[in-house]
């Protein structure tokens, strides 16, 4: 994130930003970046295209937002508006013990960005979540209250787990079970291997295949792949079969 003065001719200052030299203008990064909630959510939208947008925003962005959002100085002015009379504005105070709470310096508003981006339902879920949050005189009524909220909770957790599945992949549900998958794979190749050979060395040496008390146990035990059907046990002497013959 770059930090210009406002008299840098370059610099163009974002809508509700007044001029006045105490003021600070965040911008852009070089690489294009914005990590503005607010560039994607408005007070104009429904709820479904808040909806719709989330949805069409890849994974890369998602993550950018959620780990990248542009934050201000702790000296940063931010712009007032009047509210009943009085300059009201955002404080920088608020974002103590809140990283879910974040300004968006296009709109001049605050978001809960979890919110925003993984709440499960957005139905009479308004301010800071489909809509942006600028009504400073309701801090405590919004803000304060927003974090005690179940939904808030469920979405935190869902922002984490999307976090985790980005930064450590291996620790996803699906990596999880295609391990396991592939670990069963292999421990049922190595129990047919081991019954392959038997059934070789019993037939190399002409002694009968008889039954076995510990094996028949593990052949009972559920869960296991135990090549008793007439197909796997006809697929099996075939092949043995073909071993001899070649031999």
């Amino acid at each position: 994130m770059v930090v210009t003065s406002p008299t840098t001719e370059s610099a163009p200052v974002p809508e509700g930003y007044g001029t006045t030299p105490d003021h600070i203008i965040l911008q852009p990064d070089k690489t294009g970046g914005l990590g503005d909630i607010g560039r994607y959510i408005n007070s104009e939208m429904t709820t479904k295209e808040v909806e719709d947008t989330v949805i069409a925003l890849s994974r890369g962005k998602k993550y950018e937002l959620l780990t990248q959002h542009l934050s201000p100085p702790s000296h940063y002015k931010f712009p007032g508006t009047y509210e009943n009379g009085c300059l009201r504005s955002f404080r920088y105070e608020y974002f103590k013990n809140r990283p879910w709470l974040k300004y968006s310096p296009h709109l001049d508003a605050a978001f809960c960005v979890p919110c925003a981006l993984f709440v499960s339902n957005r139905s009479n879920k308004q301010s800071l979540v489909t809509k942006p949050f600028r009504k400073w005189t309701r801090y405590t009524s919004v803000i304060v209250e927003h974090a005690e909220k179940s939904y808030h909770r469920d979405a935190m957790i869902a922002a984490q787990t999307f976090r985790e599945s980005i930064e450590n992949p291996s620790t996803t549900l699906t990596c999880v079970f295609d391990k396991e998958k592939e670990k069963r794979i292999e421990e049922n190749r190595q129990i047919l291997k081991a019954i392959a050979r038997a059934v070789l060395y019993c037939g190399r040496q002409c002694i009968a295949l008889q039954s076995d008390p510990v094996l028949e146990a593990q052949l009972k035990t559920g869960g296991r792949v135990n090549y008793l059907s007439p197909q796997s046990q006809n697929e099996m002497i075939e092949v043995i079969g073909k071993h001899f013959i070649q031999k």
